[in-house]
């Protein structure tokens, strides 16, 4: 019942979905993973009421998991685009990370700069080596978004510093994650040559180091993000043959790159079904290769990306829905933010056509 309850969540299946997980608590009403699992399940098909639901019942019956509880029910309101209730669980929770995530959502990059920054400092203070590396590499991800691409180098050289001390052994497959989000930086730049030297910079090391080959799924994500950006979607749909199995499992950008790719040639329904199943999938927050940071940012713009293809269909109606629900939780964004302006100026030319 838990493999049907995620199985008939990735179908979309509401009524199935609810079925098959409540029939696992009933079964194992003494197992965490069963209501955890009904929770995920839930949340993957959508359904983020009846996810909260599970976790308000599991708050009775685990009360030492009380933090993990308000931490999924948090993320539940977030998903669901209720954002000031998420922020008031997180700041409850004293959990700033997430916080910082609630003002992705609203483009607010300024507001969750500081907060990863607090994070970056904590950990200084507490001298955890792992932690300030992996909050410098989002630190460098925010800049990015803000075009200040130099800081953003700044941020990568201080977590290539810290990556041997903190990770020992496996430094070098963390020193490829930090080559592939310096690549991802210089395609943001528009610098794409060097981008280029980047990502076979990136497979030359893996081969001579004869590293784990899943890693070379950071080459290929570099790789097709290079294509895209330059709108080579023929390119980018070569390299997805390329990439081992647990890209399609573990990781948000690589479904990013799906739904882009069928952008690119045109193949509009088949974009928004990939960005509709990849949205609320937090399985791919939490394994293998998978970044939480990207998926969260993904997730913060899958209305504005939605609401575009649906213009590009010719779907009026659907295409005002989605950039309108948009523009309204992005109202007080950061100035210049490209895609809130585009979201703007489209929504008032789909009004006046409609």
């Amino acid at each position: 019942y838990n493999n049907l309850a995620y199985s008939y969540g990735y179908m979309k299946n509401r009524s199935e979905v609810t079925a098959a997980a409540r029939k696992y608590i009933a079964l194992h009403p003494d197992t965490w993973n069963a209501y955890h699992s009904g929770w995920e399940a839930h949340i993957v098909a959508g359904m983020y009421d009846e996810a909260i639901q599970i976790m308000e019942e599991a708050r009775e019956k685990w009360p030492d998991y009380l933090d993990r509880i308000s931490s999924y029910i948090g993320r539940s309101h977030l998903l669901k685009g209720e954002l000031g209730k998420a922020r008031e669980i997180f700041r409850q929770e004293q959990r700033p990370w997430y916080m910082c995530i609630t003002f992705l959502f609203e483009g607010k990059y300024n507001e969750a700069y500081g907060l990863i920054d607090g994070i970056v400092k904590s950990a200084q203070k507490e001298k955890n080596l792992s932690r300030e590396w992996t909050t410098r590499i989002q630190l460098a991800l925010i800049l990015a978004l803000q075009k200040k691409y130099e800081k953003a180098m700044e941020e990568i050289a201080k977590a290539e510093e810290l990556t041997q001390k903190a990770f020992g052994e496996d430094h070098l497959s963390r020193s490829i994650i930090l080559d592939y989000i310096n690549g991802l930086v210089l395609i943001k730049k528009g610098d794409y040559e060097t981008a280029k030297s980047k990502a076979e910079y990136i497979k030359k090391k893996i081969q001579d180091k004869k590293l784990d080959i899943i890693l070379m799924d950071y080459y290929n994500l570099l790789l097709a993000e290079l294509f895209i950006a330059q709108n080579e979607g023929q390119m980018a749909s070569g390299v997805l043959e390329k990439f081992t199995g647990s890209a399609s499992l573990t990781s948000a950008h690589y479904w990013h790159i799906v739904a882009r790719i069928h952008e690119l040639q045109g193949n509009w329904d088949e974009a928004i079904e990939t960005y509709l199943k990849s949205y609320s999938n937090t399985q791919l927050t939490y394994w293998g290769i998978s970044d939480p940071f990207y998926f969260y940012w993904s997730a913060s713009l899958f209305d504005y990306r939605v609401g575009i293809l649906y213009a590009k269909k010719g779907d009026v109606a659907k295409a005002i829905e989605h950039l309108g629900k948009f523009v309204e939780r992005w109202k007080n964004a950061d100035p210049g933010i490209a895609e809130f302006e585009n979201a703007q100026k489209r929504l008032v030319v789909l009004k006046n056509a409609q």
